[in-house]
């Protein structure tokens, strides 16, 4: 029971953490674009930033209502803590496969509205945004692949 229990708080605090770290990471964002929003004379760039605002957001709730931990059963036997953790899994899976459209278009879309209205001078850091959006998407690709894993082993 005890190796169920700390499986299970494992991957509870393994969710937090990375909930903890997008919240973070979007805050640090919405703070540089309103810190850069007066400054920003072009009305589509603005336009552009307030899309990855409320696509953060969209990204907040998301996180909020799909991806978050759920209450651990109130009967910890072992079966209803191995329940438990093979519907965590699964949630982790379905919110994993789905990141493109949830998490990466809406930014993506924003992001290149704004790199693209600053003409060659975006190039560049359009080109970074791109290679990290790539990198995001390939992390999420082998994090499912091993939830997979995962979930098979526990089903047998």
């Amino acid at each position: 029971m005890e190796k169920i229990r700390d499986r299970v708080e494992k991957l509870r605090k393994k969710i937090k953490n990375r909930n903890i770290l997008e919240y973070i990471s979007g805050m640090i964002v919405i703070a540089g674009i309103v810190f850069l929003y007066p400054e920003v004379q072009s009305v589509l760039t603005r336009m552009f930033f307030l899309w990855i605002i409320l696509s953060i957001i969209w990204i907040f709730a998301y996180i909020y209502f799909k991806a978050s931990n759920d209450p651990l059963p109130k009967d910890d036997s072992d079966a209803s803590l191995l329940a438990y953790q093979k519907h965590q899994i699964k949630r982790e899976i379905d919110v994993g496969s789905h990141v493109h459209w949830w998490y990466l278009f809406p930014l993506f879309a924003g992001a290149t509205g704004v790199y693209f209205s600053f003409g060659e001078k975006g190039l560049i850091g359009f080109g970074i945004f791109a290679i990290l959006f790539a990198i995001i998407w390939w992390v999420n690709i082998r994090a499912v692949k091993k939830l997979r894993q995962d979930l098979k082993d526990l089903q047998k």
